[in-house]
């Protein structure tokens, strides 16, 4: 077998699912840098133990979340809508202080 990066995102993935690793999240959190938090690495190791395969850690992304941003997901968070108030002859936005 030739060890390649995929091979090795494979076998650490396996090793995570099949294995009970006890991690030290803020210690590890540390030693990456990067502002890396210990909440943002729980979450990727549960994300990379469910898969089991690798295939999680394969597709990269940049969030806690793994979303890497493809043209399924949505823009972004979806703005308040302003509110509005009836005056004589329409609705005008509401000013600040009314």
């Amino acid at each position: 077998m030739r060890w390649t990066p995929e091979a090795d995102i494979r076998l650490f993935s396996l090793t995570l699912s099949l294995h009970q690793v006890q991690v030290n999240y803020a210690q590890l959190a540390e030693a990456f840098g990067g502002g890396v938090t210990a909440k943002a690495l729980i979450h990727r190791f549960d994300k990379i133990r469910r898969s089991g395969d690798g295939s999680t850690a394969k597709e990269g992304g940049g969030g806690d979340d793994g979303n890497t941003g493809t043209a399924d997901s949505p823009a972004g968070t979806p703005k308040k809508r302003k509110k509005q108030k009836v005056v004589e002859g329409g609705i005008t936005k509401k000013k600040k202080g009314d």
